[in-house]
């Protein structure tokens, strides 16, 4: 049976800053971007038109970075405010938003630190942020108070970080285990029950949104022009092998070096993009082919996410055009 494949859905170029994040609203209605000038904005996904805008310091003048952005999930408290982001900017700055009201609800602020990647636990119990100074720091989402930081570890082998952090991942399904990795060339997986690093992965060299996990498998998108995509058994630390970027030529010279990669919610395709050849792709997991993807593009792709149902993927980076593309089945024979 033939797989499915992404076709181009919307190509939406009403923002021109470039993009850091973007994801889709927990009912995958509408999907948001943040920003390099500040802004925080929002469009529907059937028609293209903007459905939110704010800046996320609060007032229009502000052009901090907005460098992470997830919406917290839903849960089965029927109280509990929903369409809420958290977003972190280049300055420090953390912050929960209503989305819909374009409402500041919290503000946590980390200066000196440059946060660059932040993440819930599945059920919203807790959150995590990590950054240029190395450390990740655990928050309560409840009462939004600090509970604890992770910055190193029991042994040589397992450290922690030396240099900034770009991938924040809660391992799913287990509030007390946490996986990062970034400019070191390594992924760090912590334990906030021992307040440390207890194992570490060498190799991957990621510089974005690039860290994901779908069951116990992990995924490392590299910025280089080998070895991009890896996978990795989180029990042992093994690598599992890898997807194969595509190449247009003999020399394999040139590729693209990979910003940000993350698996569909089923865990059937993974989605990547990067820089120097800048372009992205949709891959099948399960035959490591490409099935969908944008080429040609003038900038690089910092930026993707999978909508809930994986009907749509979005990518969006430096030229600040958010492209989603739209799941086809394969047509009966």
């Amino acid at each position: 049976m033939s797989a499915c494949v992404y076709k181009i859905h919307l190509t939406i170029k009403e923002n021109l800053a470039e993009v850091f994040s973007c994801q889709f609203t927990t009912d995958s209605t509408v999907c948001c971007v943040t920003c390099q000038d500040g802004f925080f904005r929002g469009y529907n996904v059937r028609s293209g038109k903007e459905a939110y805008r704010f800046n996320c310091h609060g007032f229009q003048s502000a052009r901090v970075p907005v460098t992470s952005l997830r919406f917290r999930p839903p849960t089965t408290n029927n109280n509990q405010t929903k369409n809420v982001a958290l977003i972190a900017c280049s300055d420090g700055l953390i912050s929960h938003w209503h989305v819909t009201s374009g409402k500041c609800l919290n503000t946590i602020d980390e200066k000196p630190n440059e946060v660059y990647a932040v993440d819930f636990t599945k059920n919203a119990a807790y959150f995590a942020t990590a950054g240029t100074d190395r450390t990740i720091r655990i928050y309560d989402e409840a009462t939004k108070s600090f509970h604890t930081e992770l910055s190193g570890g029991s042994n040589p082998k397992t450290a922690g970080h030396s240099n900034r952090i770009f991938g924040l991942k809660w391992v799913p399904g287990d509030d007390n285990l946490l996986i990062s990795a970034g400019w070191d060339n390594t992924v760090q997986v912590w334990d906030i029950r021992t307040g440390g690093a207890v194992r570490s992965i060498f190799g991957p060299y990621v510089c974005g949104d690039a860290l994901d996990m779908h069951k116990n498998i992990i995924l490392t998108g590299s910025c280089r022009e080998h070895d991009q995509l890896e996978l990795w058994d989180f029990g042992s630390g093994n690598k599992l092998g890898g997807i194969k970027w595509p190449s247009y030529d003999d020399t394999n010279q040139n590729q693209c070096q990979v910003f940000t990669a993350k698996f569909s919610n089923s865990g059937h395709h993974i989605a990547a993009g990067g820089s120097q050849s800048p372009e992205a792709h949709v891959f099948e997991v399960k035959s490591g082919q490409p099935v969908g993807g944008l080429r040609g593009l003038e900038k690089s792709i910092y930026s993707v996410h999978f909508s809930h149902n994986d009907g749509l993927v979005a990518f969006a980076g430096a030229d600040g055009t958010l492209y989603l593309l739209k799941q086809h089945e394969p047509a009966a024979l």
